[in-house]
């Protein structure tokens, strides 16, 4: 298995079609995680069409490889945004889970729910900035990745 490292620039859901996946394709990988969209739903400029269309192309163009894709939805923000601010972000968060999940469905991945998470919701998952989730966050989501490819894959979690 290749393993490529994530980036640490904030993208948008299109700049991995056009800056990471040349690089990804280039390695052949045989196992692919994709999760994008927390930068384009707290984009004044957010269009669900786009999201939609760049993840697709993301999705297809790795299970033509023949890559096992993986794919996320997001954490719930509301517990450490203002009432607000959480009401929109979360509104178009269940727009993006909507795509997530159904192009998951389409093209078979691996979706990881991470919105259902009971554990997902409590605040104390989140780093300082409230944009990130922090080392507790990512070991409930590690736990949740290995649980969903065992139930797709029969390997052990």
């Amino acid at each position: 298995m290749t393993i490529w490292p994530s980036t640490v620039i904030p993208l948008r859901t299109s700049s991995p079609g056009s800056i990471q996946y040349p690089e990804a394709e280039a390695l052949r990988p045989d196992l692919v995680s994709i999760l994008c969209g927390g930068n384009d739903v707290l984009s004044p400029h957010w269009s669900p069409p786009q999201y939609r269309s760049a993840l697709e192309k993301l999705f297809g163009a790795f299970k033509l490889q023949g890559a096992t894709v993986i794919s996320f939805t997001l954490l719930n923000p509301a517990s450490v945004l203002p009432p607000r601010l959480a009401a929109r972000t979360c509104s178009r968060l269940e727009q993006t889970h909507s795509v997530v999940r159904e192009l998951s469905e389409q093209y078979r991945c691996v979706c990881v729910d991470c919105w259902q998470l009971a554990s997902t919701h409590d605040p104390g998952i989140w780093s300082a900035d409230r944009k990130h989730p922090n080392a507790l966050a990512h070991q409930l989501i590690a736990a949740e990745v290995a649980r969903c490819l065992h139930l797709a894959s029969s390997v052990p979690p």
